[in-house]
């Protein structure tokens, strides 16, 4: 969508896509917001979000496809912290700053500089359709 990453659930009533995140991102007690000022389509995103969850003033408006959720991410000392959030408020500079639901996520360890990732192999119908981007 517009350059953005999006993954959206086959049968479309969901979409994900990922952001780094400020100090806040995996501290429940504290707010989060986006590390750098998104664009025109997270912002139309986060104006879709607000449709769906039936924010006052937008009564009986033609209902959107789907809610897009943020898995939100920073580095740590010693560790990657992560957040899968749906956000709520984008402000005119495009940082989302206000969330409808933050599900913290475990850390993942470092150890050094890397992190060790082990390939899963795929179920023989994980039910994910891959399409080419539209370009139009």
């Amino acid at each position: 969508m517009r350059g953005l990453p999006l993954v959206v659930s086959p049968n479309g009533d969901l979409a994900l896509t990922v952001a780094t995140g400020d100090e806040g991102t995996g501290d429940p007690h504290r707010p989060a917001s986006s590390k750098h000022p998104k664009g025109a389509a997270t912002a139309m995103l986060v104006a879709t979000n607000q449709l769906l969850l039936d924010l006052p003033g937008v009564e009986g408006a033609r209902r959107p496809d789907f809610t897009t959720w943020v898995l939100l991410f920073r580095r740590a000392p010693g560790q990657i912290v992560a957040e899968l959030s749906l956000p709520r408020t984008i402000t005119r500079e495009g940082k989302i700053v206000e969330w409808e639901q933050r599900i913290m996520l475990t850390a993942i360890p470092l150890d050094g500089d890397m992190a060790t990732v082990r390939p899963v192999e795929p179920e023989p119908d994980a039910g994910v359709v891959v399409r080419p981007r539209d370009r139009g």
